[in-house]
């Protein structure tokens, strides 16, 4: 019990950002011939809702989106809070396209308002994808690339998703 609470953040009741990384590197030294895809997806104009309509419900929204994105995918992937608002999901045996797939399904479900008193704040998600093995064979490699593709996506403007090196 204590070992599982020590790997779930508390808010979500996901995977915390430490247990994702070590899940994950588990995965690809025992499947190294494996096709997986990392998806890391940072929630647009979340700062927002802090500032404006008060933590409390920011902790309502990042909730609400890690249900969201936990009902989209398998329960074998890992999916994991990384940061304030960012998440990620390591999706074992999958494919490109169902990786594409994920991320389109993600960027229509994680779209949201939120509403305040006086304020509606539009929520999105931009998100970056990297494969295994074609752009690395390990979590720091794969996270790192995926990065790279969120912040080139994050240039053409949010609430969309990209892939390493595309």
């Amino acid at each position: 019990l204590w070992r599982e609470l020590a790997q779930k953040d508390s808010l979500t009741k996901i995977y915390n950002s430490a247990a994702c990384r070590e899940k994950a590197e588990e995965f690809l030294q025992n499947n190294t011939a494996a096709q997986v895809a990392l998806i890391i997806i940072d929630i647009d104009n979340f700062k927002h809702v802090n500032d404006t309509l008060g933590h409390a419900m920011g902790d309502e929204v990042i909730h609400e989106i890690s249900q969201r994105i936990l009902t989209l995918f398998r329960s074998e992937d890992i999916a994991g809070r990384v940061g304030g608002d960012e998440f990620v999901v390591f999706m074992k045996h999958t494919t490109r396209e169902i990786a594409e797939k994920k991320a389109e399904m993600l960027c229509e479900h994680l779209r949201m308002k939120v509403k305040g008193e006086n304020q509606i704040v539009h929520i999105s998600a931009t998100i970056g994808i990297s494969l295994a093995p074609l752009h690395g064979i390990d979590f720091t490699s794969l996270y790192q690339h995926g990065d790279e593709a969120l912040y080139q996506v994050k240039k053409r403007g949010k609430n969309n998703y990209g892939f390493y090196g595309e």
